[in-house]
């Protein structure tokens, strides 16, 4: 994977129940905890799809992908939904609904993430 491809990944944070073995054990049941992470998918690469702890460090830096990726992680944080940013495929006139639904499924939400796609991606998207 080239470092092209990890800068137009995408982020989507979520929480997620967690055992706490340690918790659980000492309580005598059950005991979760919620952790927050961050899926993170790459246009144009149905293959690649990664969660990491939001909250972990990550670059040597002790940079976390919450700090990383502010704007996502705020918006999670208010409870909104994201989309990727530039013109939704839905409005581009090109586009049938199967294709937008093809592109889609290749983790390609907007023009604007087709048209950064990496030469090396480009076969996996398709003919025209």
């Amino acid at each position: 994977m080239s470092s092209n491809d990890i800068a137009a990944a995408r982020p989507r944070f979520y929480k997620l129940a967690v055992l706490n073995d340690f918790k659980t054990k000492k309580e005598g049941r059950p005991i979760y905890d919620e952790e927050e992470l961050v899926e993170m998918v790459i246009p144009g690469d149905r293959n690649y799809r990664q969660s990491f702890l939001a909250h972990e460090p990550f670059n040597g830096n002790g940079d976390t992908r919450a700090d990383k990726y502010k704007d996502e992680y705020e918006a999670f944080k208010r409870g909104e939904t994201r989309a990727a940013s530039g013109t939704p495929l839905e409005v581009w006139p090109l586009l049938t609904t199967a294709r937008v639904a093809e592109l889609k499924a290749l983790n390609i939400l907007s023009v604007d993430e087709l048209a950064a796609i990496p030469d090396s991606k480009l076969k996996s998207v398709g003919p025209d």
